[in-house]
């Protein structure tokens, strides 16, 4: 769905994105992941036609990302961190007005559907000033899906929000990409919350991404191990490990391997009461690359 190539962007003498590559395949969810000030919002700007890159280019659904390309807004929806609603009209009336933009045919049956999707539909008379945190974050996703774009972007989707509707907007960002294969690219710095989300990852640093790909690929890339941790008696293995809570482990290379090896266990007699696959976090990985990456550069 998206190909960003060799993006590059400066501001003066200051280079905030150096040769930036990656793939997002359609229906997945993209974690953009990086501190505050990495190139995050930057890219996304070049990715929606609002800056022009200093060099490098990038496609949208094979179409070639350019500025004020009316066909690119009507392909990607947008909800960033800042861009916020109007307090003074109702939920309803900031759906319509920002329908008129689009030209939506049966715009107000599309606003009815989205607040009622995003359970807004109790609220949708009530000035915005009056929305909870998460009642604006969900009136703000619901305009970003107006037009029923192929490809979403997210600034921090739940910043500022509570543990429950945080819940509540993932699940949203979730069923997007698995129901209606919405390609999603959703830029944030807390690495435990993209863990549970997304699909693919880009690790940026400094305006470089350092590693992009698949959990899978990720790993790889790496070089980090991964395990078959088991609990069980009769367990023998010729790699078998010890750990220091009385379980056993072996090494394995994918999931395959871990069915594999599970089977062959309990073949041999094995009584497993317990096995998971242990490696690395989201956020362990993360620093792994990046502080191998900066210990490889000359």
């Amino acid at each position: 769905m998206l190909v960003a190539q060799n993006l590059s962007k400066s501001f003066g003498t200051k280079q905030v994105l150096r040769e930036v590559s990656f793939v997002i395949p359609s229906g997945a969810i993209f974690g953009l992941l990086g501190p505050n000030g990495s190139g995050k919002t930057t890219t996304v700007r070049l990715l929606n036609g609002l800056l022009t890159p200093s060099n490098g280019s990038a496609t949208i659904d094979n179409l070639l990302v350019q500025p004020q390309n009316p066909e690119l807004r009507r392909l990607c929806g947008v909800m960033t961190e800042s861009a916020n609603l109007y307090d003074d009209l109702t939920g309803m009336d900031n759906l319509s007005f920002f329908a008129q933009l689009f030209s939506l045919p049966q715009a107000a049956d599309r606003c009815r559907e989205l607040l009622a999707t995003f359970e807004l539909e109790h609220a949708a008379r009530q000035p915005v000033r009056q929305y909870s945190t998460g009642m604006r974050k969900r009136l703000m996703l619901a305009r970003a899906l107006l037009h029923q774009p192929k490809m979403l972007f997210l600034d921090e989707p739940t910043s500022g929000l509570d543990p429950e509707s945080a819940l509540e907007v993932n699940t949203m960002i979730m069923r997007l990409a698995r129901e209606e294969g919405v390609t999603i690219l959703l830029c944030t710095h807390q690495l435990k919350y993209a863990e549970g989300i997304c699909s693919h990852y880009g690790f940026l640093d400094q305006g470089v991404i350092q590693a992009a790909g698949t959990w899978e690929d990720l790993l790889h890339q790496a070089g980090t191990p991964r395990y078959l941790e088991l609990r069980g008696v009769n367990i023998t293995h010729r790699h078998l490990e010890e750990t220091l809570d009385r379980r056993w482990r072996i090494p394995i290379a994918d999931d395959t391997a871990a069915a594999e090896t599970l089977t062959q266990l309990i073949q041999q007699g094995a009584e497993v009461y317990e096995a998971r696959q242990t490696t690395l976090s989201l956020e362990d990985l993360y620093f792994h690359i990046i502080s191998n990456k900066k210990t490889a550069t000359p």
